[in-house]
């Protein structure tokens, strides 16, 4: 699995990046999926859900919102969302 750096749309004037997971050549989609993160919610003035919201409806794959105390597991394609904060899910 890599990560790979994608640009957040531009909102109220600030460009943010968001970090996307996807399988390389040797590891099969199936096995550990593709989906889009938006780190550190609520942490900067420019990260609130309402910004959440709007990059994760042009972005096109499945995607969190999650804040300083969420992580993001993946086992062979099924993804657990592990929090004692708040988080969000986009997309289907």
């Amino acid at each position: 699995m890599s990560a790979v750096p994608s640009a957040f749309p531009r909102h109220s004037g600030v460009t943010r990046c968001a970090v996307r997971l996807r399988c390389g050549a040797s590891r099969p989609r199936s096995r550990c999926g593709n989906f889009s993160i938006f780190p550190h919610l609520d942490a900067f003035p420019q990260n609130t859900m309402a910004d959440a919201e709007r990059w994760a409806a042009d972005i096109g794959v499945p995607s969190y919102a999650i804040d300083e105390q969420t992580a993001v597991k993946v086992v062979d394609g099924d993804v657990e969302v592990i929090s004692e904060g708040r988080w969000e899910r986009f997309g289907s």
